[in-house]
């Protein structure tokens, strides 16, 4: 899956401790950025631009998505097979 990064996004990689800003579009391949736990569940960001996003777009913090990820692995609809997940 290809994904857009956009020049709005700003925001603090967690791990490196400093800000960050991601290129103007840029057209990169979901997995050099994320991967999805081993249950499915959340999304971790790989690289400070992954962090960044993760972290700006709260991918993992509303309980309700986290429910709905659960049924969507439980139905056999998440995550596509296409994009990693952690071992």
């Amino acid at each position: 899956m290809k994904i857009k990064i956009i020049d709005l996004i700003a925001s603090r990689d967690q791990w490196k401790e400093k800000a960050f800003r991601a290129q103007k579009e840029k057209e990169q391949q979901w997995s050099d950025h994320f991967i999805w736990t081993k249950d499915g569940i959340k999304i971790l960001g790989t690289t400070p631009t992954g962090r960044a996003i993760s972290s700006r777009f709260d991918f993992n913090d509303e309980p309700s998505i986290q429910v709905a990820r659960r049924f969507w692995v439980e139905a056999g609809w998440h995550p596509p097979q296409s994009d990693p997940r952690l071992e």
